[in-house]
């Protein structure tokens, strides 16, 4: 699937020496390598902190939207 999908002509154009916060990157490709470092390279300290993160992060983006979009609030 991956190979069929891939555009063969692509050339990445990511500076290593600078954060991935400092480039020019889509969301989308800030997402799959952070999964990609959380899942594969980080080590087992940090792959829990950052699950916990990310479990505190969707806590308050769903109590925001039971607040948005409660009925009590009509």
């Amino acid at each position: 699937m991956v190979e069929q999908g891939r555009d063969a002509n692509y050339r990445p154009n990511i500076d290593y020496s600078k954060s991935i916060q400092y480039q020019n990157l889509l969301h989308q490709t800030r997402v799959i390598m952070a999964i990609i470092y959380r899942d594969y390279l980080c080590q087992k300290e940090e792959k829990e902190k950052l699950l916990k993160q990310e479990r505190q992060q969707y806590y308050l983006e769903q109590k925001e939207l039971k607040k948005i979009y409660s009925s009590d609030n009509k």
